[in-house]
């Protein structure tokens, strides 16, 4: 973060437009920062990546390349802009963004946002489904 002349603190974005994640995990974080954080992503940046890497999903299924395919599918499973925009989607533009989950919890601060997405591993082993 840094400060202008008016007083007021902007983020230090990295060469490639996205803000970092914190670097010093011993460092704690304030609030109003990592509300920054979140606030300050380029969402359209985003967006256009993850389109670009489906579409090339998309290309190599009508190939029949089925190598080039699967590894086109793990990178997106992987990609930090994927795993944002899923976060993004289900706290915060889907209808459901109220509604408790399986853990109770309600709402995500944009803290816990990037953390959700830091913690994030599609590929691990999922629980079953929780049925009443």
């Amino acid at each position: 973060m840094q400060k202008s002349n008016t007083g007021q603190i902007t983020p230090k974005l990295t060469n490639n437009g996205f803000l970092p994640l914190k670097t010093n995990p011993n460092r704690k974080a304030k609030s109003n920062e990592s509300m920054g954080e979140w606030k300050h992503i380029n969402w359209r940046k985003l967006e256009r990546r993850v389109f670009k890497l489906q579409k090339r999903i998309y290309k190599a299924s009508l190939r029949g390349d089925v190598k080039a395919f699967r590894r086109l599918q793990k990178t997106l499973m992987k990609s930090w802009a994927a795993k944002c925009l899923s976060v993004r989607r289900v706290t915060q533009d889907n209808q459901g963004k109220k509604t408790a989950g399986v853990d109770g919890i309600k709402s995500l601060s944009p803290e816990a946002r990037l953390i959700l997405v830091a913690k994030l591993k599609p590929n691990s082993k999922v629980k079953p489904t929780r049925r009443a």
